[in-house]
């Protein structure tokens, strides 16, 4: 099957990748403060916000997905969490 999948920041990426992205996640929740499973179901269920950029750039949109799972993180955190999401 062919599918055109979109990152956390809404760019295109590589389906490949897919079956790491769940890792991916947990790393930058772990930078954030957030438990993985909580924030796994505010990135997926934030994925229309995401995608059409209502919730910010990736500084914001990081903050705002953190703080629906919890804490309100750090901006050495959000840095931390673009480097883990970038990987």
């Amino acid at each position: 099957m062919r599918a055109i999948v979109f990152d956390f920041f809404a760019t295109l990426t590589d389906p490949g990748h897919e079956g790491s992205r769940r890792s991916v996640y947990d790393a930058a929740a772990q930078v954030l403060g957030v438990p993985p499973d909580v924030f796994w179901l505010a990135v997926t269920a934030s994925f229309t916000e995401r995608a059409t950029g209502a919730l910010g750039g990736a500084a914001e949109t990081l903050r705002e997905v953190a703080q629906r799972g919890g804490p309100h993180p750090t901006r050495a955190g959000v840095a931390a969490a673009r480097t883990a999401l970038a990987h």
